[in-house]
């Protein structure tokens, strides 16, 4: 199981042994055990701005920056 930080471990331990023996139970497998990986998230910057989402649409799809300078379009309206 992968986890996105040390409190959700430390949560998940409390429950553990409860957890793992219901997954036993139920999928009636009693070789089941429970692995946790602590996981880093990548940051992904957040777009706030209409020229934000118009350069990170456009870093996609190269056509829109054509396809604004053709109609002579502004992203903020």
């Amino acid at each position: 199981m992968k986890l996105s930080s040390s409190i959700q471990q430390d949560i998940l331990e409390r429950f553990r042994l409860e957890f793992v023996q219901y997954l036993r139970t139920e999928l009636r497998n009693s070789d089941i055990s429970l692995q946790t990986e602590i996981v880093q998230e990548e940051q992904k910057q957040k777009l706030y701005t209409s020229q934000d989402k118009f350069n990170y649409l456009a870093s996609i799809n190269p056509k829109l920056l054509e396809l604004k300078r053709r109609l002579n379009l502004d992203y903020d309206y």
